[in-house]
């Protein structure tokens, strides 16, 4: 990718590392009460502990990535091969399809919540392991591309175009049919309730346009987050030269639409959120 060059650069890739920390400490604090916790361990938050592996795996990835191209630049630049791209690639999918996975879950314990075997964990291990196969497996096709030199322009367009539709395009959308299905099932639901009951009725109207609220939110949460760098990654493959310091900016996006989740994952679990209060505040 593009080179780091100057203060403002270097400023940036540190403010990014700190950021990755950062979400790294928030995730621990999110997860280790919910493993160690048993009354904390349901269904509903060990699903949303793989959102936040799959999110250290990528944290962990960036921040050595950034750390080696700020103090290893020149070596480290002439090392940039299909191995780095494949492993950036596959870092970035785990954590793309590790919230495609949660709409899965939440879809198949709304829709079929009556049916056994989507009550079990067996299904949710299954599905999560599906995910991690997935993302290991759907950036091979990197391996089959030719690069000459270690400038990211000499890749091929339809890698990054390839990128852009596996990483936002294809998640998305994917979450958006998934969450667009849930709301009409809930609105169905509601207009079932009798008319008579008019408190429970207003209830479960307040609750599905909330609902509706939060799915729209984290859908442009991680378009706007990831989008622009790699519609960039597409601009400077076809020999538009991009700056580095658009370049260091822009990678702040997808960062900060990590913390963004982890934020919604700590907001609405009340009863995390209640035990960590009465743990440590009381």
């Amino acid at each position: 990718m593009a080179s780091i060059f100057g203060p403002v650069g270097h400023c940036l890739t540190i403010l990014s590392i700190i950021i990755l920390l950062l979400n790294i400490i928030s995730i621990c604090i999110y997860c280790i009460p919910i493993l160690c916790v048993r009354h904390l361990r349901t269904s509903n938050n060990l699903i949303t502990v793989n959102v936040c592996f799959a999110s250290i795996l990528c944290a962990s990835f960036w921040i050595i990535y950034f750390s080696l191209k700020m103090f290893l630049t020149n070596s480290f630049e002439n090392q940039l091969d299909n191995f780095l791209l494949y492993i950036q690639t596959t870092v970035n999918c785990q954590s793309a399809f590790s919230l495609c996975v949660l709409s899965i879950y939440r879809f198949c314990s709304i829709i079929y919540g009556n049916k056994r075997w989507f009550n079990r964990r067996r299904s949710m291990i299954l599905t999560v392991i599906s995910q991690w196969i997935m993302a290991f497996l759907l950036p091979l096709p990197i391996w089959y591309t030719d690069s000459k030199t270690s400038s990211q322009s000499t890749y091929p367009i339809w890698i990054w175009i390839y990128n852009l539709c596996l990483i936002v395009i294809l998640p998305t959308t994917f979450v958006a049919i998934l969450d667009g299905l849930i709301f009409s099932h809930a609105h169905r639901s509601l207009r079932r309730v009798q008319s008579n009951v008019i408190t429970h009725r207003s209830r479960l109207k307040k609750r599905n346009k909330h609902l509706l609220k939060r799915m729209f939110f984290m859908l442009i949460v991680s378009i706007s987050g990831w989008t622009p760098l790699y519609i960039v990654t597409c601009l400077e493959s076809l020999d538009i030269s991009i700056s580095p310091v658009i370049y260091r900016i822009l990678y702040l996006l997808p960062l900060v639409a990590i913390s963004i989740v982890l934020a919604n994952l700590f907001l609405y679990n009340h009863f995390l959120r209640r035990y960590l209060k009465q743990r440590f505040f009381t």
